[in-house]
C-alpha cells in the first residue's frame, strides 16, 4: 500500500501555491507527496519524481504560465497520463495550456482558483481530489482482490498439474511394476510348467515300471515308518478321488541322494500323479492320526506332501485350476477356497497366449478335518477374487471379476442374491453384525436386502474389513492414494486417522480381535495403533508377502518365499518356521489357531498346528 495519495506538480515559481495546497489536503485528510519535502536525502531527483507519480493516485498539477512553459511540468504530466494517474489541474492564472500540454490537459475537468483569496479555492479542490482518491482506492482494492484471486487460481492451476503429473508418475511407476510383475509371474509360469511336463515323463515311467525294493525301502525309512509298501491302494482305486486306475505313488529319483532338507522338514518329501497325468490340480490333504502334515498341489498333476510322523498321508481332494482365496469358517469346521483360471503346457516363448488354460470361476466348500469337498457354488462368470464366511457361520459372501458379490445359504449352498457393481470386485467383507458386507469399491450393502446403505468416499474406497466393533473400516493402500491406508468411520465415511509409515507393498490389513491394533504384511509384519494410526511394531523379514491372524487373537502368521512364519500376538515372539512347496501363498488361519491354511495360484496346503 503506498504511503501517500497525491502527487503535486508545480514549478518552482508557484511554490507557495504548492505549499498551500499541500497542507489544505493534509488537513482534510489526504496523504500528500510534495517535493522537495519528500525527496529522500541522497536520491536521484529524477528517479524519486518517478517513483512518485508511479505510486500516487492522484495528480494535482498547480497551473500558471510557469507550469506552462516548464518543460519539467510536461514530463510529470505524461507520466502520470501513462501510468493512467488522474490529473486535477488547479488553474492560478488565466491563461491556455500551450499545444503539448493541451494535448494531454484538453478533455480534463478544471478547477480555477483565479479570484483571491487562494484559501476558498482549495477546499473545493481538497472535496474534489477525497472523492477521487476514495474511487480510486476502491478500484485499487478491487483490482488488488482481482490480482490475489487469479494469483490463487494460477497456484491451484499449478498444484493441480503438478498433482496431475504426480499421479501420472506414480501410475507410470505402478505399470512398469505391474509389468515387470505380469513378466516374472509369466517366466515363472512358463517355468514351472515346462518343470511340470519333466515331472509327468518321469511320473509316467515310474507308472511302467513297478518300484523296486530298495526304492520302496527308503521311501519308508524317509517316512520314519513302518516298511510296509506305502503304493498300498484297495483293489481298482485312484489315490485322488477313490476310483479309476491304479496306485501312482513314486518314489523320487533322486531317492538314493536326496537333497539336504529344511529345517523342521523331517519327513520324506515324495510326488504324486493322479490317473489323468498331464492336468493340474490344486489339493487340500490330511493325515489320519495323530501327526502333524502338510499336503499341497503342484503343476501338470504333480502333487507334494510332506510327512512329519509316521502314521500314512492321504491324497484326499482336488481342484480343477488356481485358488485366489481361502478362509475358515468360524468354528473352523469348514474352509472356503475362490477358484481362479491357471495356464499350462506353454510354448517357448513367455507369452501366456502360447500356453493352454484351466478356469475356474466356482466357489468351492471343503471339510478341514477330512478334505471332502462338500459342495460346489456356481454362478460367477468370471474369476472369483474372494470369498469368505460371515462372523455367525450362516453365509457365504463371494466376489469377483465378473462384477458380482454374491451372498450364499453357507449350510445349503443356495445362492441367496446377487449385488452388482460397475467394476470387478477384489475383496469383500462382512460387518462384525453379519448383517453388510463392504467391498474394495467403497460400497456398503445389505445382505438381507442387496440394497446399497452406504458409499464411502473417495478416500475410504479400497475398504478391506470392519474393525471388531463394526464402526470402522480399514483400507489397502494403492496409487490413487498416494499408497496410503486410511482407517474410516463406518457410519458418516470420515477418515479417522492415515496409517503410518505404510509401505506401498503392504496387503491383507486387518483389526486383530482386540480392537486395539491392526496388522498387515508388506514390508515385514506390521502392527499399528489401531486407536491413532501410529506405528507400533514391525516383525519378520521385510519381503514378507501376506499375513493372517486367528480369529482369538492368539497368532499371527506371515510368509515370505516359502517360509512360514507364526508369531506370538501379544509379546511378538516368533514361534514356528514352516516351509512351502512354493513362493508366495497366502495364508488363512483357523479361528482356533489350529490349522494353518496356504493357498496360492494352483494349490492348497494344510498345517495341523500343535
Amino acid at each position: 500500500m503506498s504511503a501517500f495519495d497525491v502527487f503535486i506538480s508545480y514549478p518552482h515559481q508557484d511554490k507557495a501555491a504548492a505549499d498551500a495546497a499541500c497542507a489544505t489536503l493534509e488537513a482534510s485528510g489526504v496523504r500528500c507527496w510534495i517535493a522537495p519535502r519528500d525527496v529522500e536525502p541522497g536520491a536521484e531527483w529524477a528517479g524519486a519524481i518517478v517513483d512518485a507519480i508511479d505510486q500516487c493516485r492522484v495528480m494535482v498539477l498547480i497551473f500558471s504560465s510557469s507550469a506552462n512553459k516548464s518543460r519539467q511540468i510536461r514530463r510529470e504530466v505524461q507520466r502520470a497520463f501513462d501510468r493512467e494517474v488522474p490529473v486535477v489541474p488547479l488553474r492560478i492564472e488565466d491563461i491556455v495550456p500551450e499545444k503539448s500540454l493541451a494535448y494531454y490537459m484538453g478533455p480534463v475537468h478544471w478547477l480555477d482558483a483565479l479570484t483571491p483569496p487562494l484559501e476558498q479555492h482549495l477546499h473545493k479542490l481538497a472535496d474534489s481530489v477525497r472523492a477521487l482518491v476514495r474511487t480510486q482506492t476502491a478500484a485499487d482494492e478491487q483490482a488488488e482482490r482481482a490480482r490475489r484471486e487469479d494469483d490463487a487460481k494460477r497456484r491451484a492451476d499449478e498444484e493441480e498439474q503438478r498433482q496431475i503429473r504426480e499421479r501420472q508418475r506414480i501410475a507410470a511407476q505402478e505399470r512398469l511394476r505391474q509389468e515387470d510383475e505380469a513378466k516374472r509371474r509369466a517366466e515363472d509360469e512358463v517355468r514351472l510348467a515346462k518343470e511340470a511336463e519333466r515331472i509327468v515323463g518321469e511320473g509316467r515311467q515310474l507308472q511302467e515300471a513297478k518300484p523296486s525294493t530298495d526304492a520302496r525301502a527308503s521311501i519308508a525309512a524317509g517316512a520314519s515308518a513302518k516298511p510296509t509298501d506305502p503304493t498300498a491302494q484297495p483293489k481298482g482305486a485312484n489315490p485322488i478321488n477313490g476310483a479309476g486306475a491304479g496306485p501312482a505313488i513314486a518314489a523320487d529319483k533322486a531317492a538314493s541322494s536326496p537333497k539336504p532338507s529344511k529345517p523342521e522338514d523331517t519327513g520324506e518329501h515324495r510326488r504324486l500323479w493322479p490317473a489323468s497325468l498331464g492336468k493340474r490340480v490344486a489339493l487340500i490333504a490330511f493325515a489320519t492320526g495323530l501327526l502333524s502334515s502338510l499336503a499341497l498341489g503342484g503343476f501338470a498333476g504333480a502333487i507334494y506332501f510332506r510327512q512329519w510322523q509316521t502314521s500314512p498321508n492321504r491324497i484326499i481332494a482336488t481342484l480343477p485350476a488356481g485358488v485366489s482365496f481361502a478362509a475358515f469358517s468360524p468354528d473352523g469346521s469348514r474352509l472356503v477356497s475362490a477358484g481362479a483360471d491357471i495356464y499350462f503346457k506353454c510354448g517357448d516363448s513367455n507369452d501366456l497366449q502360447t500356453c493352454q488354460v484351466a478356469r475356474d470361476h466356482d466357489v468351492h466348500v471343503w471339510n478341514p478335518a477330512t478334505g471332502e469337498g462338500i459342495r460346489t457354488l456356481t454362478g460367477h462368470q468370471s474369476q472369483v477374487g474372494t470369498a469368505v464366511y460371515s462372523p455367525d457361520g450362516k453365509l457365504i459372501a463371494s466376489a469377483g471379476g465378473d462384477k458380482a458379490a454374491k451372498i450364499w445359504d453357507a449350510s445349503g449352498g443356495q445362492l441367496l442374491r446377487t449385488i452388482q457393481e460397475a467394476t470387478g470386485i477384489g475383496v469383500v467383507s462382512f460387518s462384525p453384525d453379519s448383517a453388510s458386507i463392504v467391498t474394495n469399491s467403497g460400497n456398503i450393502w445389505s445382505v438381507a436386502t442387496g440394497k446399497l446403505v452406504r458409499k464411502l468416499p473417495s478416500d475410504c474406497t479400497d475398504a478391506v474389513g470392519f474393525s471388531p466393533d463394526g464402526r470402522r473400516i480399514v483400507t489397502q493402500p494403492d496409487y490413487e492414494h498416494n499408497w496410503k491406508a486410511f482407517v474410516c468411520d463406518a457410519q458418516t465415511g470420515q477418515v479417522v486417522f492415515s496409517l503410518e509409515n505404510v509401505s506401498s507393498q503392504a496387503k491383507r490389513l486387518v483389526f486383530l480381535p482386540d480392537n486395539k491394533r491392526i496388522v498387515g504384511g508388506g514390508d515385514g509384519v506390521v502392527v499399528w495403533d489401531a486407536a491413532t494410526g501410529k506405528l507400533l511394531k514391525t516383525l519378520g523379514d521385510p519381503r514378507i508377502n501376506s499375513v493372517a491372524t486367528s480369529s482369538d487373537g492368539k497368532t499371527i502368521a506371515s510368509v515370505w518365499f516359502s517360509h512360514v512364519e507364526l508369531w506370538d500376538a501379544d509379546s511378538y515372539e516368533l514361534k514356528r518356521t514352516l516351509y512351502t512347496a512354493y513362493d508366495y501363498p497366502e495364508l488363512a488361519l483357523a479361528p482356533n489357531g489350529k490349522q494353518l491354511a496356504g493357498y496360492g495360484f494352483q494349490f492348497i496346503e494344510i498345517w495341523d498346528l500343535p
